[in-house]
């Protein structure tokens, strides 16, 4: 559970962790003070492999005057273990 500051304004937030830890489902809100409905976004993230993830979600999900946005993302992440390893073994000029 958070609860602070989210893009400027006050808000919260919870996530929840499924498939051992691989999938993460997010679910913040904030802007309470808008005319509108406050702005509320459902996000989700699938680790695979070993370093890859996969992001999708949606925000302001909860306004009947506005089309939600989607969104979409894929990173790759690292721990310092695996750069400690990687940065080891590559050549040094």
């Amino acid at each position: 559970f958070r609860l602070g500051y989210i893009e400027s304004a006050f808000g919260f937030g919870i996530d929840r962790y499924f498939a051992n830890d691989d999938m993460r489902v997010t679910l913040d809100a904030w802007e309470f003070d808008r005319e509108e409905n406050a702005r509320v976004r459902l996000a989700t993230s699938f680790h695979f492999w070993d370093f890859f993830h996969l992001d999708l979600g949606a925000e302001d999900i909860v306004n009947e005057n506005r089309d939600p946005m989607f969104m979409i993302g894929f990173g790759l992440s690292f721990i310092d273990d695996d750069l400690k390893y990687l940065l080891t073994k590559s050549p040094v000029p």
